[in-house]
């Protein structure tokens, strides 16, 4: 379960789009809960990274 404050590393899949390929590695910090957007499929947290954004949960690895 992600909780606001914990550290995730994203790992963006080979079937992104390519402008997302600079994301793969980053770490970011979780600012909020999960939600799921009626507009857009998937399940999505708001992260602290590149810029504050909203990251699929998929792309995101607990950092070890």
């Amino acid at each position: 379960m992600m909780k606001v404050g914990e550290l995730y590393r994203v790992t963006v899949p080979l079937d992104a789009h390519p402008r997302d390929d600079y994301l793969s590695g980053m770490i970011v910090v979780i600012l909020g809960e999960k939600y799921k957007p009626a507009s857009i499929p998937g399940e999505y947290v708001k992260c602290f990274g590149d810029r504050v954004r909203m990251f699929p949960t998929r792309w995101l690895e607990v950092l070890r």
